[in-house]
């Protein structure tokens, strides 16, 4: 290559070496350039990337804090050693506790003392991983106002941030219901009255066992059926027209009509019956079948006794007067008789005197006859009785038979009765005379009468008395007419006396107990109604 004149080789050099270091310097500031626009560009990138999941989790957040705030459920987190790390606002309603109250506290002071140990027990089972997640675990806790509140939870223990999340529902409500309800369904299956629930088209909704089995169906037998098919013909038209009341607005109250069970056999029940809002009909049916033919068998045994009454007065009737005639000519021809004794021997005299004592008998036993009778034939309405007045009375009657025995009857004041006067009265002369009667020979009659177990509805009197007493395994046989527990001679009688007082004391509703024993005495206790408003 030529040079120039006025160029030395070096500064051509010089000048070559500049440029190209201008171009490599052009082509590294071009590449830097490029990585830098590069780099610019993929930092911008990341940046929006950044910004984006920031967004993202400020909106999670946000989303987490009013999730937390509406929530209904109790949300909150609690550490490895039962402190609250977090805890969400429902806890200010379904506690009454606010979340800054109950933050850092432990959940422990909360629970009843009774769920504490099996709440911690499944805490400690979820942190061990035991139990991966506790679900629908139930725990009493302290309500601020001291109510007790009753918490389903969710549970689950994350090993990673060492927290156990939980989930907690307020169940009181529904353990109530629930409760309720089984009460109810328990209610419903051992009730002893037949209970169904009908829908407005006649069809059986459900029914309960005592239904079931009172007509020898089975529940799926009858459910989906109409109850029509079970009706009377007869009845069913009045089963309808109540219905029809009940959609009205009305309630059907003590209904009776016949049922027909599997046989055929026809049932009578009493219905009640409501129509409900969900229009179902709740039926309460009780089976009176029996007791209809109870009062059926009761009407004809009260026939049959107003038959036996009239045939018992008609029989007095006879006895007072067509029985009493013969014995009286008989005894007015006897004493003719004896009056003429003078012309008759020992032994005609001696018939004559056993005819005499017969006809005395047999018009005692007839007087006897009459008086059992009357108890009912001549019965007067229950009024209040004084029974002391009553009691005075029949003492001053025995004023002679007392002083003939040199007996003594110690009577303490009674309270008032309600009664038949007439009819207590002969009570108390029949259970006197017997103690009066029956003494022992060695010693006089003492007869005690007195009041106990006294209340404003009744009370017992008591007869007591140191007589010959007897055996009480004979005890029944004392209320039989025509029965003596002793022998005849020197204890006179027709044995009819005490067969009168109980019939007067069942005519007066009052039960009576004995105690006896030979040779130490009777006692007699009567539980008798008190005297309303008697003085």
């Amino acid at each position: 290559m030529a040079v120039s004149p006025g160029f030395s080789p070096w500064l051509i050099l010089l000048i070559v070496s500049a440029s190209i270091l201008v171009v490599a310097l052009a082509i590294a500031s071009y590449r830097f350039w490029n990585q830098a626009r590069q780099r610019s560009a993929s930092l911008e990138e990341l940046n929006n990337t950044l910004n984006y999941h920031l967004e993202q989790e400020r909106a999670l957040r946000y989303i987490n804090e009013r999730f937390l705030e509406f929530s209904r459920d109790i949300l909150c987190s609690i550490s490895a050693d039962g402190t609250f790390l977090q805890i969400s606002p429902a806890c200010l309603t379904i506690l009454g506790y606010s979340p800054e109250e109950l933050q850092g506290q432990p959940y422990r002071q909360l629970l009843v003392p009774e769920d504490r140990a099996s709440t911690e027990d499944e805490m400690a089972r979820l942190i061990s991983g035991e139990h991966d997640k506790a679900i629908e675990f139930r725990a009493r806790l302290n309500h601020r106002n001291g109510q007790v509140i009753t918490i389903a939870w969710i549970a689950e223990w994350s090993p990673e941030d060492q927290i156990l999340f939980c989930v907690g529902r307020d169940i009181s409500n529904e353990l109530v219901a629930e409760i309720l309800t089984q009460e109810r369904e328990q209610f419903f299956s051992l009730s002893p009255d037949m209970f169904c629930i009908i829908d407005l088209n006649s069809y059986f909704f459900e029914l309960n066992a005592h239904f079931v089995d009172t007509l020898g169906y089975t529940r799926d037998e009858l459910l989906g059926t109409s109850y029509l098919d079970l009706v009377h013909a007869d009845d069913r038209e009045a089963v309808q027209e109540a219905v029809w009341a009940l959609g009205e607005g009305a309630e059907i109250k003590d209904l009776e009509v016949r049922i027909l069970n599997r046989q055929g056999g026809i049932h009578w029940v009493d219905i009640n019956a409501i129509l409900s809002a969900d229009d179902l009909i709740y039926v309460v049916a009780r089976d009176t079948t029996a007791l209809r033919k109870a009062m059926e068998q009761l009407e004809e045994t009260m026939k049959e006794l107003e038959r036996s009454n009239r045939e018992l007065q008609d029989f007095a009737f006879v006895a007072s007067h067509d029985l009493q005639e013969p014995l009286r000519k008989i005894q007015a021809f006897s004493d003719r008789l004896i009056a003429r004794s003078e012309e008759l021997g020992e032994r005609e005299k001696d018939y004559l005197r056993r005819m005499q004592s017969a006809a005395g008998r047999m018009q005692a036993l007839i007087e006897d006859l009459l008086s059992y009778s009357r108890v009912t034939t001549r019965a007067k309405p229950m009024v209040a009785c004084n029974t002391n007045e009553i009691l005075s009375e029949v003492l001053v009657d025995m004023e002679t038979s007392i002083g003939r025995a040199q007996g003594k009857v110690d009577a303490e004041t009674l309270p008032a009765t309600w009664g038949d006067a007439m009819q207590l009265r002969q009570v108390l002369q029949n259970l006197l005379s017997n103690a009066i009667k029956f003494h022992a020979p060695d010693r006089p009659p003492v007869v005690q009468v007195r009041a106990e177990d006294i209340t404003n509805d009744a009370w017992t009197l008591v007869v007591s008395d140191n007589g010959i007493g007897f055996d009480e395994r004979y005890a029944e046989k004392l209320f039989h007419p025509f029965q003596r527990l002793h022998q005849k001679e020197g204890y006179p009688g027709t044995g009819i006396g005490m067969a009168i007082v109980k019939k007067i004391l069942d005519r007066h509703g009052a039960s009576v107990s004995l105690n006896s024993q030979p040779g130490t005495g009777t006692t007699f206790r009567i539980r008798l109604r008190s005297g309303q408003g008697a003085a």
